[in-house]
């Protein structure tokens, strides 16, 4: 999941616990213009503005994480 922390309706974290009761291994990255660290564990966070090809490589590494071994395709 890539997500802003700060959002209208709904701030980052609590998006982040909700999607973690359907889906615990899930791989998350923040992107923020507040960098608010260790809000959820074991999530990613970049600092707004971000360089495309290094928001690329914190993708790619979220999706390499060994937690992603125990997930299953629907």
């Amino acid at each position: 999941m890539l997500s802003d922390m700060r959002m209208p309706e709904m701030q980052g974290d609590e998006l982040a616990r909700r999607i973690r009761q359907l889906r615990p291994n899930l791989p998350i990255v923040f992107m923020s213009g507040l960098v608010e660290p260790n809000v959820v564990p074991d999530a990613t966070y970049a600092r707004k503005p971000i360089d495309l090809d290094d928001l690329q490589e914190m993708i790619a590494a979220a999706l390499a994480s060994p937690a992603l071994s125990s997930v299953k395709p629907d």
